[in-house]
């Protein structure tokens, strides 16, 4: 994919200063991007605009003297993420359940959800629409995962737990695990208190 400096700043809002016609192919951060790049510019980071070698640089305010190609939005890094998008979208997942995947017959998987090979979903668990379960996703009894989730590969949700809507699990995430609890007898012996809570993470937590 190829775009102008002038394309990219209409996409992120912003005001361009330089060649409205300089091709940039691909984003970059700010060591490694080279004449045919945009990467973006904060903090300290602007200070050294001189020294960036990008073909197109996201920056928060116009320095004083620049020689190079700029873009002035009202938030550089969120720009960026824009273009990280743009040049890389995310693929998406089709829905479905994988035959491989076990699912309880008393579970409640959403027909707009891709639960992919080897998850286990336990009773009466809920899963909502374009949520995602990677490979060796568990999801225990109980648990409710809300729509636009994404679980990533061996994540753990155990029982009674509540994901809301766009939650985000990195892989081999554990969420609502048992806690550290014990009653220690006379004689020494550790006894291991059942924890009866759950955790809820609300719409939007990675």
């Amino acid at each position: 994919m190829k775009k102008t400096a002038a394309e990219l700043a209409t996409i992120v809002g912003g005001k361009l200063y330089g060649n409205a016609e300089q091709e940039i192919v691909d984003v970059r951060g700010a060591m490694d991007a080279g004449p045919e790049h945009v990467t973006f510019a904060q903090g300290v980071y602007a200070e050294h605009l001189e020294e960036f070698r990008a073909g197109l640089i996201l920056v928060d305010k116009l320095p004083e003297k620049t020689t190079k190609n700029l873009i002035v939005c009202d938030d550089a890094k969120r720009g960026f993420s824009q273009l990280v998008e743009l040049f890389h979208p995310e693929t998406h997942v089709k829905p479905g359940i994988h035959p491989t995947a076990v699912v309880s017959p008393t579970a409640k998987v959403s027909p707009k959800a891709a639960v992919m090979p080897y998850c286990v979903i336990d009773d009466g668990a809920i899963v909502g629409d374009d949520t995602v379960l990677y490979p060796y996703v568990y999801i225990g009894r109980n648990a409710v995962v809300g729509q636009g989730c994404e679980i990533y590969p061996g994540a753990v949700i155990h029982e009674n737990t509540v994901l809301g809507d766009r939650v985000v699990l990195r892989a081999h995430a554990v969420i609502g695990g048992q806690g550290f609890g014990f009653a220690t007898d006379a004689q020494g012996h550790h006894n291991h208190i059942r924890q009866l809570g759950n955790v809820i993470l609300h719409d939007d937590v990675e």
